[in-house]
């Protein structure tokens, strides 16, 4: 073979890698834009007006706890990850949250993450909130969760009637709370809603 044919291939090879750099780069950059943007917040989570598909975790105290199906309150699901900085932002909202309208609703807080960081992470949340543990992330396949935080309204039906990615804030958090407070009541219609 001569000099410059080996050359010229590996100089294809140099432009074929650099090539598949910039194309993942660009996936990349395009992929987290769709994620941030209102679409994106809307196509992750369960269907909403959908039942979801109930879920055995396990409590950080060890006990087995069930999100989905029917239960005698409905619920908002908190899913987030120990390593996640928005989550810990969350975190200092959720008391407020939880103190106005705990006595209404059951808050579940999911966290990715292996026990000993998840009781870590969830030091400070108030006792109203069950803080569940999802190691293997099975719980944010199932329910296509795709970035933290996101937060599931899920009526006592067991039905999705709101989700979103939740604030730090108390005026934020309360856009989770309201719909199922509101759905308690009797005479009141449902309101679909993805953030």
């Amino acid at each position: 073979m001569s000099a410059p044919f080996i050359f010229s291939y590996a100089l294809l090879w140099i432009v074929v890698i650099l090539l598949s750099i910039a194309l993942f780069i660009l996936y990349s950059h395009v992929g987290k834009r769709l994620l941030s943007s209102h679409e994106g917040h809307a196509m992750q989570g369960p269907e909403l007006e959908k039942r979801i598909q109930p879920q055995v975790l396990s409590a950080v105290t060890g006990s087995p706890v069930t999100i989905g199906g029917a239960s005698p309150r409905p619920r908002l699901v908190i899913y987030s990850s120990a390593k996640c900085e928005p989550c810990r932002d969350l975190l200092r909202g959720l008391p407020e949250a939880v103190g106005h309208f705990g006595d209404r609703v059951d808050t579940f807080l999911i966290c990715s993450g292996k026990v000993a960081e998840v009781r870590a992470f969830a030091a400070d949340v108030p006792n109203q909130v069950t803080v569940c543990v999802d190691e293997e992330d099975e719980v944010a396949d199932s329910y296509r969760i795709l970035r933290t935080p996101y937060a599931l309204s899920v009526d006592r039906e067991g039905v999705l009637r709101y989700k979103g990615v939740p604030g730090p804030d108390f005026k934020t958090l309360s856009h989770f709370f309201e719909p199922l407070v509101r759905d308690a009541q009797p005479g009141r219609n449902t309101r679909k809603m993805a953030v």
